[in-house]
């Protein structure tokens, strides 16, 4: 219950910080993070990809993913 708790106002700061101080940050700023952001995502996803175990339930997991 804490954890989900500390996830839930984590993202109520977050988001808040986010519309506040989001206007002062330059286009090309807002489109760098973005990028930034999207690049750390695609590299926890191989990371991890790389150390599963099976690869087709990774497969099976991805078509699900994709349907639903």
């Amino acid at each position: 219950m804490t954890g989900t708790l500390l996830n839930v106002s984590t993202v109520i700061i977050g988001s808040s910080l986010g519309l506040v101080l989001g206007k002062y940050l330059t286009e090309h700023l807002r489109d760098t993070v973005l990028m930034g952001l999207g690049l750390l995502t695609l590299v926890i996803g191989m990371h991890m990809t790389l150390k599963t175990g099976n690869i087709l339930i990774l497969m099976g997991s991805i078509l699900v993913g994709g349907i639903c």
